[in-house]
């Protein structure tokens, strides 16, 4: 049968695509490969050459072997695993399903199954290639539903022609008859659509509530209070994508053009100190409860003159980062305050943002800031010790501690490095170079030096007890930028210049489609910040766009330059601008979202004066939906979506459809409702059952206690028959009696035909 076989191919596709769903996300990556081969194999062996199948027996077995199998995930009593678990488990039943010969019932299961596959996909992965396996998902499976409708349909027929009899199936019927008019069509499908739209548009989510922000491994950026030299190097091999940076000038609204790499700040390291059970180095943030901060972001520094103003560009950068494992997050510091956001909070002595709370730390967080760090496409190498503006009760310079623990280096450890830091100052030294002049010149000894080479291998092949530091200096001479930094901070201690380590990220790469910058875990960087005391800034250094005060941290990056470096190309940016797209109108449609899109769209269209009105309605009545505003009582609950009114709605809709239609139609929608205690079953004949179900179109249903007779005199009266009309009920009723208590069970083509002749008379009966 040509519609069997292709409901096959169907079901092998809807199968395959559905395993491509739930193998999207790291972990469960092998369900598409156990979808593809089980649905081949049957597709193959099964179905085609006939070769081997499973008996429902057996096949019963191996699915409660395989529940058994995938139970063992929900005993980890983590949410991800546990819907893992049943991932796998729909993916497996799929499988032992298609090694069966195909009936109604496998076929039906194996519906079931791919819709349940679809609701578990969308817990488990939230990424544009789930929207985009979506539509394919949806043409294969309503073009499988059409040919599974088809093939029910033929199966009665071809059972019917041979025999004349039918097994009777509780609640069964033809429905090749069910018809609904053109403008039947026309009206209620925009009206769906419309409504699902609406709905859609007005039902609020919220970013990485689900289990798509923390499963299986992702969303683990960020940088922690302590790292390991392994661990950067990690970092440097993973292009997975931290998030995004969009810098735009404040006066004129345009995207900002840099002209060199952005430095985002992401935590700061003020301690190294040695494991010697682990035989490590490890830089750290040292805790003291004064440099802890819990502080708004600073207030906007003003310059008075307008010759300064000129000296630096205002940029609003807003960043959107991917859900992390730690509280620090990203900025650009000197930073101010743009509108209040109390989920992050501002540390001023490490000029540094934090989340507020640890809730906040496994969800999608977007936030802004002004910025004066640039100047026509440059980043200021210079920043303040501090905020003096909006932070009055901090000192201006640091205190005795502070550069005490600045300065700590522990000197036995490290002899290679501390003799090639005094071979460089003392010849800067001899020739009347200050501070800053040191610090430029120890940065260029490790940056241009050509004995020293970026690499990225993380073996590590030092004698035991020797600190990676000194041994970096004077053996390896090669590493990535952790050990450029570090070994440069350490030298500056060595000779007198507080400093610290800074790691975050530092990027180039722009999205031309969406016009912000991409920042990736193969972006992470780490630098060098020296303290500089006020009177010994050199002549020419001003640091415009920030509030007057002491001490200053200069910014030093020792890591040699790799040259240019390979960008992704036109169709990766076209994809990640696709993303963001997905991410901002599919997945994270929050209140205040919904509250600007329709507000947006208006301005688009503003010049027409004909649609401003249209979408100012349209943007009002969604208000008061989402309000609960479209009632009074229990409809206005002035909840975010109101429930109530969703559901009124949808009865509306339905009632209006129904008014619409006509009394007998309407009346048949609820046919299938009715229970066996009220109406007769099927009789097994095919042409009988169809004029019960014609005439049930009509309002009419025979009763149990009515003979075949008896129902076609109720009919012939009820519907004031003629008398073709009446002929042709009582030659039906006449032919189930001969076929039933007859002798012959056949029905010849003549009999056929006239049987045929009389049942379209009395569907003609229905217009």
């Amino acid at each position: 049968m040509k519609t069997e076989a292709l409901l096959k191919i169907h079901f092998v596709a809807l199968t395959i695509l559905g395993g491509c769903l739930l193998g999207g996300v790291s972990g469960t990556e092998s369900l598409a490969t156990i979808a593809l081969a089980a649905g081949l194999f049957s597709l193959v062996f099964v179905d085609w050459l006939q070769i081997v199948y499973l008996p429902p027996s057996i096949a019963y077995i191996l699915m409660g072997i395989a529940s058994i199998y995938c139970v063992g995930g929900f005993w980890s009593g983590v949410d991800e695993r546990q819907i893992a678990a049943v991932a796998r488990l729909l993916v497996l039943v799929q499988a032992v399903l298609h090694l069966q010969k195909k009936s109604r019932r496998v076929f039906e299961q194996l519906s079931v199954f791919a819709l349940l596959e679809l609701i578990v996909a969308a817990v488990l992965n939230d990424a544009l290639y789930f929207g985009m396996l979506l539509i394919p998902f949806s043409i294969v499976g309503l073009s499988t539903m059409v040919q599974l409708q088809s093939y029910v349909c033929q199966t009665m027929t071809s059972t019917a022609s041979r025999s004349g009899q039918i097994e009777p199936e509780p609640f069964s019927f033809d429905v090749r008859n069910v018809k609904l008019s053109r403008v039947g069509l026309f009206v209620l499908g925009p009206a769906v659509l419309f409504f699902a739209a609406t709905f859609f548009y007005a039902l609020p989510r919220s970013s990485g509530n689900g289990l798509q922000s923390t499963a299986f491994g992702q969303g683990t950026t960020g940088y922690s209070e302590s790292v390991r030299f392994e661990q950067m190097g990690r970092l440097l091999q993973n292009p997975q994508k931290v998030m995004r940076l969009e810098l735009r000038n404040k006066e004129s609204g345009r995207a900002y053009t840099l002209r060199e790499p952005a430095y985002l700040r992401g935590q700061v390291l003020d301690g190294y100190h040695w494991d010697p059970v682990n035989d490590l180095g490890e830089w750290e943030t040292v805790r003291r409860r004064d440099f802890v901060g819990n502080h708004r972001l600073p207030r906007e520094y003003v310059e008075e003159e307008a010759e300064r103003r000129e000296k630096f560009d205002r940029v609003e950068a807003t960043l959107r980062i991917e859900p992390s494992n730690t509280m620090a997050i990203f900025s650009i510091p000197p930073y101010f305050e743009t509108e209040p956001f109390d989920s992050i909070r501002h540390w001023p002595r490490h000029w540094l943002l934090k989340r507020s709370g640890n809730e906040a730390r496994h969800q999608r967080m977007e936030y802004s800031f002004l910025t004066h760090a640039f100047s026509r496409g440059q980043q200021t190498q210079w920043l303040r010790y501090v905020d003096l503006t909006s932070e009055r009760h901090y000192s201006s310079t640091i205190g005795a501690w502070e550069r005490q623990m600045l300065l700590q280096i522990d000197r036995t450890r490290l002899p290679n490095l501390i003799d090639a830091a005094d071979r460089v100052a003392d010849d800067l030294r001899a020739n009347s170079k200050g501070i800053t002049e040191i610090a430029a010149g120890l940065e260029t000894y490790l940056g241009q030096n050509p004995e020293f080479t970026y690499s990225l291998d993380l073996s590590d092949q030092r004698p035991r007890n020797v600190d990676p530091m000194d041994y970096f200096i004077s053996t390896k001479k090669s590493g990535h930028c952790q050990y450029y930094a570090g070994a440069l901070t350490l030298m500056l201690r060595s000779q007198g210049i507080p400093a610290r380590l800074v790691v975050g990220y530092k990027t180039d790469e722009f999205n031309s489609f969406g016009e912000y910058y991409i920042v990736r875990q193969l972006h992470a960087h780490a630098w060098v910040e020296a303290y500089i005391d006020r009177d010994q800034l050199p002549a020419g250094v001003d640091l415009y766009g920030q509030a007057p005060g002491g001490g200053v941290w200069m910014r030093l990056d020792p890591t040699p330059a790799l040259g240019e470096e390979q960008g992704s190309g036109r169709m990766s940016h076209m994809m990640d601008f696709a993303q963001i797209l997905w991410d901002d109108y599919v997945l994270d449609m929050s209140n205040q979202r919904q509250q600007g899109t329709l507000q947006d769209l208006g301005q688009g269209v503003g010049e027409i004066s004909a649609y401003s009105a249209y979408f100012e309605q349209i943007d009002q009545w969604v208000q008061r939906l989402k309000a609960g505003e479209l009632g009074e009582g229990a409809v206005a609950i002035h909840e975010i979506f109101s429930w109530r009114v969703t559901v009124v709605s949808v009865f509306v809709c339905l009632g209006a459809v129904l008014v619409w239609r006509n009394s007998y139609r309407a009346s048949n929608l609820f046919s299938l409702r009715r229970t066996n205690n009220e109406t007769a079953g099927l009789s097994g004949v095919a042409f009988f059952d169809q004029m019960c179900f014609l005439l049930s179109r009509m309002g009419l249903y025979r009763k149990r206690f009515q003979t075949p007779r008896e129902f076609a005199r109720v009919a012939q009266t009820e519907l004031s028959c003629d008398d073709q009309q009446a002929a042709d009920l009582h030659r039906i009723v006449t032919r189930l009696y001969e076929q039933r208590f007859g002798s012959s069970q056949e029905l010849d083509a003549a009999q056929q035909q006239e049987l045929d002749q009389a049942l379209r008379r009395i569907e003609s009966m229905l217009r």
